[in-house]
């Protein structure tokens, strides 16, 4: 809706202010246009029919190729659709760690001029996506008989200070932040899990970007 895409676009003009940046203009595809009116602070310049902003178009397919690649070397036959949205939020992580060539600068990244700080090796590259882990817990109180760990899947790093990593956990289908975990070899029977999960979402391992209609994007 028009409200939410206001609001997300308001969220994003706000990371640009707190780096000292003022955005006065947005350039967008005429499906923004409702847009418009509840976003009087800026000129939100909208592109004609069945043309496109030719920047967008080119990042989006640049996401798509490295999403492709993922994916392509994960064993699942049907990936759950949380999955798939981390591995996007991951490319677009490392897409912007790096300077871009037609960026603003050839010596400072994205990220490093939106959030000023870098990504650290030692901390952000611990674990690539789509790895099985025992991720540790911790209970309180401690000395309790639950099971300490939860059978996870690895969708990298969230981007904090301390390196925290974000895992898809197969029990809940929930999220989990973890900086304690173990790392193991891909077990038949959690391929098996992944891929029932995947099946009851109706999703496969083909990726696709569609519109609110579920229409593909060209």
């Amino acid at each position: 809706t028009a409200k939410s895409l206001s609001t997300h676009m308001e969220r994003v003009i706000a990371v640009y202010k707190r780096a000292g940046f003022t955005v006065h203009t947005i350039m967008m595809d005429r499906e923004f246009e409702k847009m418009k009116d509840l976003m009087p602070q800026v000129v939100c310049n909208t592109t004609g029919a069945k043309e496109h902003v030719s920047e967008a178009e080119r990042s989006i397919r640049t996401i798509k190729e490295r999403v492709h690649g993922i994916i392509g070397m994960l064993p699942f036959d049907y990936i759950p659709r949380r999955l798939k949205m981390e591995i996007i939020y991951f490319i677009v992580l490392w897409l912007n760690a790096f300077p871009a060539k037609t960026g603003v600068s050839r010596a400072y990244s994205p990220r490093e001029l939106l959030v000023r700080w870098k990504l650290d090796y030692t901390l952000h590259c611990k674990v690539l996506p789509g790895t099985y882990c025992e991720v540790h817990d911790e209970p309180l109180p401690s000395n309790s008989m639950p099971p300490r760990t939860h059978p996870c899947i690895a969708c990298g790093p969230t981007g904090n200070l301390q390196g925290s990593i974000k895992f898809y956990c197969l029990t809940t289908g929930r999220i989990l932040k973890r900086r304690i975990w173990t790392k193991l070899p891909m077990p038949d029977n959690i391929i098996k899990k992944v891929n029932e999960i995947g099946l009851c979402e109706c999703q496969g391992q083909e990726f696709r970007f569609v519109n609110r209609s579920g229409a593909p994007y060209e």
